[in-house]
C-alpha cells in the first residue's frame, strides 16, 4: 500500500526534476512537520490555546505531511516501506502481543 505512494512520489519527483535532499535535511523537515502536528494536538486538547492570529489547521493534513516526509526519506534511501512495515507488524504480533495492557489513557478515551 505504501509502495503505491512511494512510486507516486518518485514519479512526481522525476516529473518536476527534483533531487533528493540529504537524509539529515529530511530529518529536520520531519521534525518540523511533527512539531506542526504537535501544535494542532495541543490546540485540540486545550492544552495550549491558539493565538487569535493563527489559522485553523487540519490534523489529518498535518499527519499526512509527516507521512510524506517519511516516504520521501524512504525513497531517497531506497527503502521499501511496505516490506519494513510488514516486518514491524510481525514483530509486534509476536513479541508485543502480551506487552501492552489497559492504561489510564485507554480509560480516558
Amino acid at each position: 500500500m505504501l509502495n503505491n505512494y512511494q512510486k507516486r512520489l518518485e514519479e512526481l519527483r522525476k516529473k518536476l526534476n527534483w533531487t533528493y535532499w540529504p537524509p539529515v535535511v529530511n530529518i529536520a523537515r520531519l521534525a518540523e512537520e511533527v512539531g506542526e502536528l504537535s501544535r494542532v494536538i495541543l490546540h485540540l486538547e486545550n492544552i495550549k490555546p491558539k493565538k487569535i492570529t493563527e489559522e485553523k489547521q487540519d490534523i489529518g493534513e498535518e499527519m499526512a505531511d509527516v507521512v510524506l516526509i517519511i516516504l520521501w526519506l524512504a525513497n531517497s534511501l531506497k527503502i521499501n516501506l511496505d516490506k519494513e512495515l510488514n516486518k514491524v507488524f510481525k514483530k509486534i504480533e509476536s513479541r508485543d502481543k502480551d506487552r501492552f495492557h489497559e492504561t489510564k489513557y485507554d480509560k480516558a478515551c
